[in-house]
């Protein structure tokens, strides 16, 4: 009766290491095959996103160059301001003469403006005028000149009003605030009247200072302060009319002017005006009233 007991109870161990043995293999090979599974998977996702991002990138290709790129870049290192200074093509001017002869004369104060992007690489702004006197007026000049057109956001235009533009402003792509100013007009202050050399259309109403900053004046109560100082234009205003707007009317309209000793034109920047040249990374010159980017 031992002996049977001892057979079966020694039968009875074997199995069970057997049924262990093989438990232990079942789970490894379990194991192993989620583990293949599992990899799988995961090169699967990574494939997945990488096919991904090659379709978008080939439906929405970033072009070198362009402000999306710049944008990319400069957060990539952290930066979320990029400051760019655009150089305008002006025309150049012999003198007042040359400016009186060929271009309008307006007195005029900026009431809005507008900017967008025009291209992938560009942005401009346009702003809009009032027009408070024509003081000279003469024939539009460039004619056959290529131009952007005005954003429709800035019409309609009363009777006394004219859009200009300007390279560059302020605006955002991506996140990043792009700074850009024209190094020869730094933008246009809407709180100040301006005293402008202008090629303007009367048929459309737009105008543009073709001679750039030296076509620029800041009217401080009669006095004529200029945006760029040191040039033809502004020397012989200040030589023959003291800087004196009174005094340039009168002549442009035929009549004398007892010419007052010229009036020391001090610089009247707007804020706003040497906040955009710090910007671009110029200095403001207070004795020039000028941006300096030496």
């Amino acid at each position: 009766m031992g002996l049977k007991l001892g057979i079966v109870l020694t039968g009875t161990t074997q199995m069970l290491n057997k049924i262990r043995k093989l438990t232990r293999r079942m789970l490894s090979a379990f194991s192993r095959r989620s583990a293949v599974i599992g990899i799988a998977l995961v090169l699967l996702a990574i494939a997945g996103i990488i096919a991904f991002k090659s379709v978008s990138a080939l439906q929405n290709p970033v072009e070198p160059g362009s402000l999306e790129e710049i944008a990319q870049n400069a957060k990539a290192q952290g930066t979320y301001e990029v400051n760019q200074i655009v150089t305008g093509t002006r025309v150049g001017v012999d003198g007042l003469d040359d400016a009186v002869s060929n271009y309008s004369i307006v007195l005029a104060q900026p009431i809005a403006s507008s900017t967008h992007i025009t291209d992938p690489f560009t942005f401009m702004t346009w702003y809009k005028f009032r027009v408070y006197e024509t003081l000279s007026s003469r024939p539009y000049l460039c004619s056959e000149c290529s131009s952007t057109q005005p954003f429709s956001d800035l019409f309609p235009l009363n009777a006394d009003e004219i859009l200009v533009p300007d390279a560059g402003g302020t605006i955002v792509v991506d996140g990043v605030t792009f700074n850009r100013g024209e190094s020869t007009i730094p933008g246009y202050d809407l709180s100040t009247t301006y005293v402008l050399f202008i090629d303007l259309n009367s048929a459309t109403k737009i105008g543009t200072v073709r001679v750039g900053s030296v076509g620029v004046f800041v009217k401080s109560g009669d006095t004529l302060v200029p945006r760029e100082a040191g040039t033809a234009i502004s020397g012989e205003l200040s030589s023959r009319y003291g800087n004196s707007l009174n005094c340039l009317r009168a002549s442009l309209n035929g009549s004398s002017c007892s010419t007052p000793t010229p009036t020391p034109t001090p610089c009247q920047a707007a804020p706003a005006v040497i906040r955009r040249c710090e910007q671009l990374g110029g200095g403001w010159d207070q004795e020039a009233c000028a941006c300096s980017y030496l």
